[in-house]
């Protein structure tokens, strides 16, 4: 027997409340790592350095979320302040360099890593107007990939972090962002 109108709601109606008791149970880490990114001026930094990047068109930073699949069944929460960059020129589409600051949780506290990764072109058409317009609110619309942290390749930097350790974490991420910069 097909399920009805009222099974399918009520089916939707679960997944909404599930949802929301796992938004619930995330919150008090999310509000930590938003906290750690704040504490380090993630956000502040990429900026900057989007600005002292030659030959590159630089966007964003924004900010994105998510949960990192675990062994054990419980997900790895992140968050990121990321800027999404090209080379510059019209036809300089191929690929989209996401540079960001992440915040992960772990078993042992939480996690800071700086890293890139490179996410190609996957739109049918390239409509420049379009694509210009598009490209500076968001990446996702004309590249395949998210704004998960990269892997052990695209790290630049990795460390645990400890609040006593801020302002020196501080400093670090900022050698690393002025190195792939070339600064």
């Amino acid at each position: 027997m097909p399920p009805s109108d009222d099974d399918t709601r009520y089916e939707a109606i679960l997944r909404k409340i599930a949802a929301k008791k796992q938004e619930e149970a995330l919150a008090p880490a999310r509000a930590l790592l938003v906290a750690v990114l704040d504490g380090l001026n993630a956000a502040g930094f990429l900026t900057k350095i989007g600005r002292q990047v030659v030959g590159h068109s630089v966007y964003g930073p924004a900010t994105f979320q998510g949960v990192l699949p675990g062994d054990s069944g419980v997900g790895q929460l992140w968050l990121a302040a990321i800027i999404w960059h090209k080379p510059q020129g019209y036809g300089q589409v191929e690929t989209l360099g996401l540079l960001g600051i992440w915040a992960l949780t772990t078993a042992d506290g939480i996690e800071v890593r700086v890293g890139e990764k490179m996410l190609p072109f996957s739109a049918p058409v390239f409509n420049a107007e379009s694509y210009y317009h598009h490209i500076r609110r968001r990446f996702d619309l004309y590249y395949d990939g998210d704004a998960s942290p990269p892997g052990e390749a695209g790290t630049l930097y990795a460390t645990a972090y400890t609040g006593v350790r801020r302002l020196t974490i501080r400093a670090e991420i900022q050698a690393a962002l002025r190195a792939w910069a070339g600064l």
